[in-house]
């Protein structure tokens, strides 16, 4: 298959998650970058090193798509590599595209001259739970960390962004929960533990997701914080674009965040109605004005901080 039908195959997997969460909200799977599924970030089995991009939603997709979701399903591996270490992989096992792209040097032939050419193509590769008793073979894999324990003690919170969580005067309750939420009635966020997720990365992405929502209480920016769906999936929007923002601000790396699906619902809606493009721009600088109006607070309290100590 060529490169772009596997493009082409990645959209229709997204539209038809879109499609499914549509019919039945409240049933849809999500994604979600806490461990509470015990899934690892999408990564090559050998190298240990993370996927980004495209092949983040080439990995996620097509093991939804084929139900894999252990907490080894996004550690992929190529055919020969499975061969030269005594592996066998599944029968009926379907490949996982991931793509490559970048440039190299060819003569032309009219000319004599070097040009940069570009190219894009893909490799076929395979999850580690398409691996037969793939259990009994993990030591293989000494880049791979499959142990979640060591991790969470690692986790090491950033003191400037504690700072600027503080002086958000935001209630965070933190505790065991498997959702991460905002109620408005309460105007409370609920936060799950931070030993609940693999990367510091992916807790304040979270975090800064739900203080964006929290700017939307009458006390502050007074949005409209409806549960009716196509308002509720703008929010979403809103909230993304805030803490992508503030992920920048700080220098988060910013990951998919378990209401992505809605997100990109959203983006298919204005790409396919041009009257949505306004909704798109309300989105963005309703983002922007709640993320600023964060900021703006922290330095106020900076500020005063600053002005006790003279």
């Amino acid at each position: 298959m060529k490169t772009q039908e596997h493009i082409k195959n990645l959209d229709n997997a997204i539209i038809k998650l879109l499609e499914e969460y549509q019919k039945n909200p409240d049933k849809s799977k999500s994604l979600i970058p806490w461990l509470n599924v015990n899934i690892a970030t999408p990564r090559n089995a050998i190298s240990g090193e993370s996927y980004n991009g495209v092949n983040i939603l080439s990995v996620i997709f097509n093991c939804y798509n084929q139900n894999l979701n252990s907490n080894y399903a996004y550690c992929l591996i190529s055919f020969i590599q499975a061969n030269e270490l005594g592996l066998t992989i599944k029968k009926g096992s379907k490949a996982i595209p991931i793509f490559n792209h970048g440039t190299y040097i060819k003569k032309n032939e009219e000319t004599k001259e070097e040009e940069r050419k570009k190219y894009f193509r893909h490799y076929n590769m395979f999850s580690l739970e398409q691996i037969e008793n793939i259990e009994n073979h993990l030591d293989l894999f000494p880049n791979l960390n499959f142990n979640y324990d060591k991790l969470k003690e690692n986790f090491i919170k950033n003191s400037l962004i504690e700072s600027f969580v503080f002086n958000s005067q935001i209630n965070i309750e933190y505790k065991l929960s498997n959702k991460a939420c905002y109620i408005p009635s309460k105007d409370i966020i609920i936060m799950p533990e931070s030993k609940q997720f693999e990367t510091v990365e992916s807790y304040y992405n979270v975090l800064f997701h739900e203080m964006i929502h929290a700017t939307g209480s009458k006390k502050r920016l007074n949005r409209e914080l409806s549960q009716q769906l196509q308002k509720y999936a703008f929010e979403e929007l809103i909230a993304e674009i805030g803490a992508i923002i503030l992920c920048m601000e700080f220098n988060v790396t910013n990951s998919i965040n378990k209401d992505s699906i809605k997100y990109i619902d959203s983006w298919i809606k204005a790409l396919k109605d041009n009257k949505n493009s306004i909704t798109i721009s309300k989105a963005f600088r309703f983002s922007s004005k709640a993320s600023n109006y964060l900021l703006e607070l922290n330095k106020e309290k900076i500020n005063v901080k600053e002005l006790e100590s003279v």
